[in-house]
Order: C-alpha cells, then structure tokens, then sequence
C-alpha cells in the first residue's frame, strides 16, 4: 500500500474538534453501492466520488449512486477495481484485475496485454509531467504517450524492461520518469528504460515506497526507512527499528515520515522516533491505511476504526459499524471518506451545529433564554428548572433555583454586566434575582420596581441595569429605581427586546414600537416612521452601527443612520424573527419558528441601495444538522454571541450552537452535469438527443449539481431556447419534462446554485436538442403546399376569369343574335311595309281603289308576321319551342313567302332528314331567311333556288339567285351600316358550319353553308 500527501482541498475537517464530534453518514449495498469493499476514490474534475469495489465501479453525485460494470458497461476491462486515475484530459482510468480501462465522455476504451500491457491484473496508475502515462501491473510496468482523445482506441503501451526485478510499486520521480520499488532495490525508470542505480542503495528488497508533491521521496526497505531529498539519501531507520513483519505502508508530512507495519506505526523524526501500537494507542489489531488530510491531521486505518493524529495527540474513534478502513479520501469540500472492507463507505465532515444544555438536561423545563457566562460557558435561563450554567459540551449544571433562593424556577431574561460574566441578573415572574459573588439577592416592587413580571433585561455599559416588565422599563442603578411608562413616551407599557448602541443610548422594543432613551428624554418610533411593524421582538446592533429590527410577522428592518429600511416579504427572509446575530464573517444570522437563516451585510446593504434585488439567504434546517430547527422567544435574550464566536440560539429543545468557521461560503456555483436522457421513455445519447426521429411525444433530461456536502441545498432552473421564453424555476427538482415539441433544433441549458447564492455561468450546462420533423412538417413540404395553394388560387382566378369571358361572350353573342334576328325578322318586315306603303301611296294617287285594298291587306300581312316573328324572338329568349317545326318545314315556308312575293322559287332536298339541335336549325333557317331577302331587295332576281342535302355526316345548304350579282371584293360591311354578309358569316362561325359566297356581277349570287352531322348533336337532338 502506498500513500503519499496530496494536494487537499480549499478547507478540511476542523482539527480542533475531537473526532466523537464529527458528522457522519454511511453507504453500502443498501444505499446503491455494488459491493460493500471500498479499495480506492477518487473526485474527478466534474465533482463525481467514484468508489472502486470488488463487484464494479460505483459514481456518486451526492443524490445517489450508479453503477458502472460488466453487465451494464461491456467495454469495461472488468468488475473488480483495483486503481483510480484521471488525468490532464479530464479521462479516468480504472485499473482492474483483468485489464485497463479509459473513460472518457461516456466512451470506454479498454487495454490487455493485446495492447501492450505485461499483465491484465493492473495495481496502479499515474501520469508524469511530462504526460506520460505509467501502469504497473502484477508482471511489471508500461508507459504510453499522453494519448489524444481521438487516438483512445488505437493505444499500445510500451513495456518497460526491469529485467529479473519485480516491481512492487511506482511513485513520480522528481527528476523525471518514476522510481520503482522492487524485490532488488529501489531504481528510476525514464525514457523508457531503467536508469543508472542510486548512490548509496543497496539492493535489498523494497517494501514500500512514496513521494511527495516538494519532491521528497521515501522508500523502506529489510535495511531500513530511507528518505532522498535533493538528491542525498537519508536514513530515517535502521532494520531493528521497523515494525515486525516489516513497513507495508508511508506517508510524508511536516511532522516527519509515517511507517507503518501490521500492527505497529512509526513516525521518523530527525533526532527521534515515536511508536504506536495497534490495540494500545491506536483501535483494532491491524493497520491497513494512512492519510493527510489538507489541514495536516494524519488519519490511521485500523481493522476496528480510525485514530487521528494532531496536535501531538493521538485520539482514536469508532466509525459507526465500520469494519477494516482499507481507503481515505478529502473532497474538494473538506470532508473525509472511508472507504471499508465490508460496510462500504462513510463520509465525515464537520458538524457546525450542536445542542447543548438538552431540555431533558436542564432540570424540569426547556430553555427560555441564554447568555454568556465565560470563555465557551453559558447561563442558560429555563422555565422550570431554574438558572443552569453549560460550561463546553457538559451537560447542564443545576446552579440556582428556589431551593437556593431564586425568585422562581421559571426564568424569563437574564442579563451579565460587560465587565463580569459571573454577575448575572435574573428575571422571573416573581421579581429580579441578583447572583454575584456567590451571594443571591431578590428585588422587587417593594424595592422599587414597577412590575415583578420581569421579561427582559440589559446591563449599560455605565452599570445600570435596565428592567423591562409589563408596565414600563426601570432603570436599576445604585439600588435605586426610575420607571417610564406610557405617560413618559412609551408606545407600549408592554417591554420586548433591549439594545444599547455605540453612544450609551438605549433602545426599547415595545407592543407600540420602538423607544429611544437618550438623556432621559424618549422619542417612540412606529410604523408611520418606517418600522415594519410596532411589535418588536429582536434587536441587535452590527459592528457599523446599525440597528437591525426582528418584529413579529413583518420581517426584517434596520436603521441606518437617521432612517428606516424594511425588507419585503419578496427578499426571502422570514417574516417572524426571535433573534439576530452577527458573526466574525460579515453575516447576519436570524433565529425563526423554521429553523435559522443566514445572509450577508453585504448583500443587504446591495439591496437596500437598490443596486441588487436580489437577496444570497441561506437556511438552515433539520437536513442541515440541526437537530431542534425550531426557534424560541419565550425569553430575552433568545441569542447571544460568545467570545470564540460561535453563536447560541433558544431552540424548543435546548441551546443550539452554530459555529460559523465550520460551514463554508459557498460564493461560486456547484459544477452540474446533465446525466440521462430519454424520448419516450427510451435512453438516448447526446448524438441521438441533438436528432430525434420524427414523432418523438415524451422527453426528459436529467441533471445534477455536484454538491457531496449538501446536495439538498442545490436550487435549479432550466430553459429550453427555442421552446421556453423564460427560465423555469425548478426548485430542487433535477429532472426537465417536455411533451409534443414540435420540430425543430433548440438549445437546454440548465443552472444551479446553492441555497442563498447567486445564479452563475459557471453552474450552468447546456445540450443540443434536435427533433426531426414528419415529411409533411418539412420546409419543402410546406413549399410544395404554397405552390399548390397558389396554383389553386391561380386556377380559381383563371376559371372565374373564363367564366366572365364566357359571360361576356355569351352577352355579345346575344346581343349579336338579337341584332340578326332584328334585322332578318323586324328589319326585314319593316322594309317590306316601308316598299308596300311606297306603292299604296302611288296607287292612291292614282285612285286605283281595288289595287289599294289588295295592297293593305299584304301590308296588315306583313305586319302580323313582322309580330309573329317579335313574339318568337322573345319566346326564344326565355326557352326553346317543345313544339318546334323542321329545318326542311321552314325553308319550305320561306320559298312559299319568296313566291307570293312575284319571284320564282324552289326547294330540293336529298337525303333522308337528320335532325340538328335547335340552335343549329334556327341559325340555317336565319341565314336562308338572310341570303333571299338579300336577294329580294339586292339582285332583282328571277328565280331563287334553295338546296338543302344531307349525307351520313353532313349537311350542305345552298342559296343561289339568278339576280345582277355584285363584285366580292366590293361587298358591303357593318362598317358601312350594312350587316347581313356579316350576320351571315357570324351565324356560321357560331355553328361551326363554313360559309362559302360566290358571286360576279351580271351572274348571280351562290351561298353555301356546310356542317357536320355528329353522334352526340343526334343525341342531343333526342334527349
């Protein structure tokens, strides 16, 4: 076994305390460990207590263990733990029975002698500086280069030659490499061989072997305790000095250097040497550990306990049920780990607070107040047993009650002159006690007071001693008495708390606020002043003078200066106050119903300038050590500060004691680490939390402060950015929620802070959290959407556009239509009543009456089909004829009119009749009726000849006169006013029909319209 002085932490255990008074708490197979045997810790730079055992390697974050082996970590070398090591890089290396294993941001790396090592079974590991790294194994020892993270799996040691030496163990050599302690002696091993033997060795066989961090170096071997510094070697002890059996185990320290054997311990002095024996000066038969902790006590590990030496004193202790002490470790907290060979671990640290003068100690009552009685003595006043006097941790002394002349058992106040703490005052509900000198006096309103109920007391410095009672204070000085009430200035008759400040003024807590006494004149002070409340139960003023205020339900104020300042609710401080201290270290201490709390001057002052809104308190309860967190004010004084400045605070069961150098400020934030991760309900890697697959509903994150000491007291709030718009204060709750998030890449990022501190960057941990999304929670999706979105509206937009175009078509078409149907019907019949009046004019002239008559009558003709043809024009635009007469019948009609009219006419039709839709057949029938009144009015013909052929798909319309004809390329245009070629052009287009025009002047005209007989025209003819 080798140990040597390490580096300790900022504070330690307190020496001064004797080890019976430490706290301590105790692990095993129970609380989580895998195996109860403890060989080796270690507190990584994380914060994380990892344990080696027999059964795997165990990590503790101050909550609860987890445990690292075979059947949960493949990659580990194996389960029982032999060596702890970190190095430069922050990576931990375990050493193992069978093998070598790095660990190293969750990645495990593990090394044989596959690798390059000259034994599986390995025993210990260091680093140089130089980073190399050093593993000494049951068949000798190997190096590496510091290894990059990157190259982790690809090492292979190097086995350093020792020849037939075998090495038992290996310690850092100052000068470079490390000295190996073997069965021929002692060498140094650098560059990667064994160096020239030391001057002065011999090569007797080395049983153990340490150095230290100023670079000396001891080793034992069968001749003897040998020490190299500077380069000299020293002997520190022949062969017939060592412990019998020989020196299993060193230790450096400035008292000299530790040996120890089985059962023996020596410590090497320069000009002496002392021995302690197991079962005599030190617990148990066998020695099995040794240690220095940071403030320079040297623990001893025994088969039954533990022993401390300090001061030149060696004092022994049990450890609970703690079996062989096989390990020791200090955390960066100061407090102690023992690592056991069958009860697992238990951890020591120093116990701040203590109960002294117990309720069961102090006669038949509880304590009502307190005050000092001498250097870590106290006067403790009860309400049943009397004045009790606790000198250090004795229990309580029966000093005076009415058996010796007290006024009564029950004790309300006490007060001790400045210059005398054996001269106390003692207030009852019966009078005023006096005890000085070991004489009693008693006092009461037959001697002058106001009141024998006295509640509270105080001795001036100018010796007077003020007496509160419930009708008003008396000043006591020189036997005789001066009272003010309510009619002297008092807010109250009702006296509380007392306090003399710097200038000799007294200051007077009532049931009506606050009096100052200054030469004999008394100003009350209350709420309208700026008093948190007019009930005052504490006061108590800081080294700077001010005048701090504890009231009943309002919490804390202070006076400063001329002023008043009160604290909100909102500070955190509580709001019913028994009693305020202040302490060597600049922290104000408050004594309430729930325990006690602490905060610094500082910190109030920042918040009453207004340049901090935010209040460090710290409290203090039963998971802290207090074993009574509940205060008392059924006395005055309820707290008093002692000389060594420890405070002592009134509790429900007895003194409770705090000793404010015991308990660390904590100014910076634990480290914290985010420890599982899972989506729905399943363990994720950062690498796979940074991108979850689509659909992921449950996610949750856990965290951790690393706080061995008071984990408890570890305060969180995380924030998910991106998701989250403001931190979420979670208490000491170490686990986030979060449900249905939709996609998207965010950033958790979680602090802590102890109780009462402040938030930090440096307590604060962050992880990439990424969930894919579903195909159509893409952006390209959501791209492909809008398109199609736009699509749709441009679609919609085009198909309303059509539709209006069809609107407007169809009314130009309608009103096209009406202007042919005008002017082949109406036009056309008002040019016929127009010729027929012309020639009834003529024959009237004449007074050719028979001719006139026959002419009105063709006239009144022409009329009644000129309505005839109006009637079915409108008939049309409201819906089509159910009765509608052929293509063939009309045109027949139409040469029938051309005939009356004196021109020869006629009508073929080939082909066996198909019917056309409606529209088809009224549009032919108008353009016949177009082309022979064209004609008639143009060409003056003789005949007109109207052919009309239908084949299986066509149907070809022919118009032909015999008339004057007129040039093509001359014919007349609606520009003109003349619309019937146009017309007739237009009612072709409409039907899809083509419209051929042949004619010359002198020959005639020929018009020919042809169309196609389709299926679906059948069927719409039909249907």
């Amino acid at each position: 076994m080798v140990l040597a002085l390490l580096p300790g932490a900022a504070c330690g255990l307190s020496p001064t305390s004797s080890p019976q008074r430490y706290s301590v708490q105790g692990w095993n197979t129970e609380s989580g460990l895998p195996q109860n045997s403890v060989h080796a810790m270690l507190q990584t730079t994380d914060g994380y207590l990892w344990m080696a055992t027999e059964n795997g390697l165990a990590r503790f974050n101050g909550y609860q263990y987890r445990v690292f082996g075979r059947e949960t970590q493949p990659q580990l070398a194996g389960n029982d733990i032999r060596a702890l090591f970190e190095d430069r890089q922050r990576a931990l290396w375990v050493g193992t029975a069978t093998g070598l294993t790095r660990l190293s941001d969750g990645v495990a790396h593990s090394y044989t002698t596959r690798e390059g090592l000259p034994s599986d079974a390995v025993r210990s590991v260091l680093q140089t500086k130089d980073g190399k790294i050093w593993v000494l194994t049951s068949a000798g020892v190997a190096t590496i280069a510091e290894p990059a993270t990157t190259d982790a799996g690809k090492l292979h040691f190097q086995t350093v030659a020792t020849g037939p030496a075998a090495v038992q163990t290996i310690a850092e050599a100052p000068e470079g490499g490390v000295w190996a302690a073997t069965d021929r002696g002692i060498v140094r091993i650098a560059d990667g061989r064994v160096q020239p033997e030391m001057r002065g060795a011999s090569h007797a066989p080395v049983q153990a072997l340490t150095c230290a961090l100023n670079g000396d170096c001891a080793f034992a071997s069968t001749d003897g305790v040998f020490l190299l510094r500077h380069g000299a070697l020293q002997q520190l002890a022949l062969h017939a000095a060592l412990p019998a059996g020989g020196v299993r185990s060193l230790l450096i320290t400035p008292d000299g250097v530790w040996a120890a054997g089985e059962s023996a311990l020596l410590l090497l002095q320069p000009h002496r040497s002392r021995v302690f024996k197991a079962g005599a000066d030190l617990p148990g038969r066998q020695i099995e550990s040794l240690f220095a902790d940071n403030r320079g006590a040297v623990w001893i590990g025994t088969d039954d306990g533990v022993a401390r030496w300090w001061g030149e004193r060696m004092e022994s202790t049990g450890v609970g049920n703690a079996s062989a002490v096989l390990s020791f470790y200090e955390d960066r907290d100061g407090d102690l780990w023992l690592g056991t060979e069958t009860t697992g671990v238990f951890e020591l640290r120093d116990r701040p607070f203590d109960l002294i003068g117990r309720a069961q100690d102090l006669g038949d009552g509880s304590a009502t107040s307190v005050t000092a009685a001498g250097p870590g003595s106290l006067w403790v006043g009860t309400s049943a047993g009397g004045l009790n006097r606790v000198d250090g941790q004795a229990i309580a002394q029966h000093v005076l009650t009415l058996k010796e002349g007290l006024a009564s058992n029950t004790v309300l106040s006490l007060a001790t002159s400045p210059k005398d703490s054996s001269d106390v005052w003692i207030g009852t509900p019966d009078g005023l006690s006096h005890w000085e000198k070991g004489h009693l006096t008693n006092y009461t309103v037959k001697d002058g007071l106001t009141d024998d109920f006295v509640r509270s007391l105080l001795v001036a410095n100018d010796g007077s001693t003020w007496i509160g009672t419930r009708h008003g204070v008396t000043r006591w000085r020189n036997k005789s008495a001066a009272t003010w009430t309510t009619k002297q200035g008092l807010g109250s008759d009702l006296i509380g708390a007392m306090a003399e400040d710097a200038a000799g003024d007294l200051w007077v807590g009532t049931r009506g606020g606050l009096a100052l006494f200054h030469n004999n004149s008394v100003h009350n002070y209350t709420v309208a002043d700026g008093l948190p409340s007019d009930t005052i139960t504490s006061l108590s003023f800081s080294k700077g003078g001010d005048l701090w205020i504890g009231t009943n339900g309002s919490g804390l104020g202070v006076r400063s200066g001329r002023s008043f300042f009160v604290f909100p609710a909102s500070a955190g401080l509580p709001k019913a106050i028994f009693a305020i201290l202040e302490d060597d270290a600049g922290f104000l201490w408050l004594s309430s119903e729930y325990g006690l709390d602490r905060v610094a001057l500082t910190d109030l002052a920042a918040y009453r300038s207004g340049s901090s809104r935010v209040l460090a308190v710290t409290h203090f309860g039963a998971a802290d050590g207090l074993e009574s967190s509940e205060g008392s004010a059924t006395g005055h004084p309820s707290a008093v500060r002692l000389a060594d400045g420890r405070l002592c605070f009134v509790s429900r069961r007895g003194v409770l004691t705090v000793d404010p150098a015991l308990l660390p400020v904590t100014r910076s934030a634990p480290p914290i680490v985010i420890e599982e991760m899972t989506a729905d309900d399943r363990d994720v890697t950062p690498e796979e939390l940074a991108s979850l697959p689509p659909g992921v509903s449950h996610l949750s994150i856990s965290f951790a402060g690393i706080h061995l000491t008071a984990p408890q007291r570890l305060h969180y709030r995380y924030m998910l950015e991106g998701f989250d718009r403001n931190w979420i204060d979670a208490g000491t709750q170490r686990t986030a929620f979060y449900t249905n998030l939709p996609p998207g890449s965010y950033r958790f990022r979680v602090n802590v802070r102890s109780a009462g501190g402040p938030w930090s960057e440096q307590g604060m941990s962050s992880i990439t959290v990424g969930l894919r999304p579903r195909y159509y929670q893409t952006g390209w999706f959501r791209a492909l959407l809008l398109c199609a979105f736009a699509l749709g509206l441009l679609g919609l937009y085009r198909m309303r556009l059509r539709a209006l175009n069809a609107r407007f078509q169809a009314v130009a078409e309608e009103r096209s239509r009406l202007a042919r149907e005008i002017h082949d019907t109406l036009a056309q019949g008002f040019v016929a009543v127009s010729v027929r009046l012309e020639m009834l004019s003529r024959i009237l002239h004449g007074e050719r009456l028979e001719e006139c008559r026959q002419e009105l009558n063709e006239t009144r003709t022409l009329v009644q089909e000129g309505l005839a043809e109006a009637r079915r024009s409108i008939w049309n635009l409201r819906a089509e004829d159910a009765d509608r007469v052929t293509l063939p019948a009309h045109l027949e009609r139409i040469v029938k009119d051309t005939i009356e009219r004196g021109v020869d006419a006629e009508l073929e039709i080939t082909g066996a009749y198909r019917a056309l839709p409606s529209t088809v057949e009224a549009e032919l029938i108008r353009m016949t009726q177009e082309a022979v009144s064209n004609a008639l009015r143009h060409a003056d013909p003789c005949t007109i000849l109207v052919r009309l052929l239908y084949t299986p798909r066509r149907l070809r319309l022919e118009i032909q006169d015999d008339g004057c004809g007129f040039d093509v390329a001359k014919a007349p245009s609606k520009e003109s006013g003349h619309y019937g070629l146009t017309g007739l052009r237009e009612r072709a287009q409409k039907i899809g029909a083509t419209f051929m025009l042949e004619s010359s002047p002198g020959n005639g005209t020929a018009i020919r319209i042809e169309t196609a007989i389709v299926k679906d025209r059948e069927k719409g003819s039909r249907s």
